[in-house]
């Protein structure tokens, strides 16, 4: 919901976003702008982390694959999130096709402050509902790891024609896919407790191929 003033509200998690980015920042000079910010009459801004970015992006769009109220195009956003094994480097959200990936903070991405938020049933009932589950890397240019805190029973890829390419039941935490062929597909991943999450996978170049 557009407030008139610049920013935008999301009703389910109560944060409240710049309707439109910063562009071309470091992921230090994203943290410092975000925390200096005064805006739309707040001085509490904040840089988001991923699982904020990633309650924003709708799963059904792409070319961007964020709600209209937001200005701006297609951008690659920072978040707060560093890698935990190689703090040089911080997830984005690239709202071409609502993928994250990472990238090293020396970086020039764009940036969407943040602030607020609902305790009870807002950001933390959505991390909950999408089970932590991460791709990565992606974009790809052929092997994509699978993590979860949870285990991941079930994992299917569909190709754009809707065709079945890929099912396999890891029963882990992690799983590699690898020799995926150029293109975007859909991933279905279920995880203990039988939730589902749907995902987007871009590979970039050809690698073989899938058997």
């Amino acid at each position: 919901m557009s407030n008139a003033n610049g920013t935008v509200t999301d009703q389910l998690t109560g944060l409240t976003w710049q309707q439109a980015p910063t562009d071309s920042l470091t992921w230090e000079q994203a943290i410092s702008i975000s925390e200096n910010l005064s805006f739309a009459g707040f001085m509490d801004w904040r840089l988001p982390d991923i699982k904020e970015l990633q309650s924003i992006n709708d799963e059904n769009k792409i070319n961007p694959s964020l709600s209209s109220v937001f200005s701006g195009g297609i951008k690659q956003f920072w978040s707060s999130t560093s890698l935990p094994n190689l703090t040089t480097k911080a997830w984005y959200l690239d709202s071409q096709y609502g993928i994250t990936s990472h990238a090293f903070k020396t970086n020039k991405l764009s940036v969407l402050c943040v602030r607020g938020g609902n305790a009870l049933t807002g950001i933390h009932s959505i991390r909950d509902s999408k089970k932590e589950i991460y791709i990565f890397p992606n974009p790809s240019t052929g092997t994509i790891k699978f993590e979860s805190e949870f285990n991941i029973e079930k994992i299917t890829l569909i190709d754009p024609l809707g065709n079945l390419i890929y099912s396999f039941l890891p029963g882990k935490t992690t799983h590699i896919i690898e020799g995926l062929r150029a293109g975007m597909y859909t991933a279905t991943i279920q995880t203990s407790g039988k939730s589902s999450v749907i995902k987007k996978i871009i590979i970039t170049t050809e690698s073989g191929g899938l058997e």
